[in-house]
């Protein structure tokens, strides 16, 4: 294989992040048959309830887009293996059931193109405790080397909050959570007493 032929290969194959923004583009900014056409296969496998498998529902969906002038504004890209994990908000985003929303979207990619999709919007809360707001934060991924290790510490998070003791919660939040943690979650407070008090209300309602 000669050189431009290995170059050429290696631009052939786009990075999942790619494939998403282009997807967010052509459904909120350009409003592109064309464009989601090229960027989600036919059969696209959709986890959003609101959204019918297949690309035709996508096509489908355009024209409301289109009229109601729903944009985004992504907030936090990243990517892990074959997966793409955007933050954004929507505006004029009535057809997802309020006005503004922001959410989380997750596509799966294959061969440049995306075959699977998972969504999570929830309408964009006013005037939250201490100006936080569901999207803000920091926007700068940090500390790449250490990001196995971050992956271990949030599965063991949520497995103790779902299954684990009080006291395991305990020392599992005074150990990873800094005093004064921020919470962009609008039906959760700020500060560790904020966790305690969400776990407690998670088991009362199992028992």
């Amino acid at each position: 294989m000669t050189n431009k032929e290995i170059e050429s290969s290696v631009k052939a194959t786009k990075e999942p992040t790619e494939p998403a923004i282009a997807a967010f583009n052509a459904l909120f900014k350009n409003y592109s048959e064309e464009g989601v056409k090229n960027v989600f296969t036919e059969d696209i496998i959709q986890h959003n309830p609101f959204v019918p498998t297949g690309r035709d529902a996508l096509l489908g969906f355009l024209p409301t887009l289109e009229k109601l002038g729903t944009t985004y504004q992504n907030h936090r890209l990243f990517q892990d293996g074959e997966y793409a994990v955007m933050n954004n908000t929507l505006n004029n985003a009535d057809a997802f059931g309020a006005k503004q929303i922001v959410s989380f979207n997750m596509y799966r990619t294959e061969n440049d193109k995306i075959v699977e999709h998972w969504g999570v919007p929830v309408p964009i809360v006013e005037n939250l405790d201490e100006g936080v707001t569901q999207f803000g934060g920091a926007t700068e991924v940090k500390d790449l080397d250490k990001t196995n290790e971050h992956k271990t510490a949030v599965k063991k998070l949520f497995n103790t909050f779902i299954n684990g003791t009080q006291a395991e919660v305990d020392e599992l939040v005074n150990g990873m959570f800094e005093s004064g943690y921020v919470n962009h979650n609008p039906s959760l407070g700020n500060g560790i007493a904020a966790l305690f008090e969400a776990f407690e209300n998670e088991q009362s309602v199992f028992k």
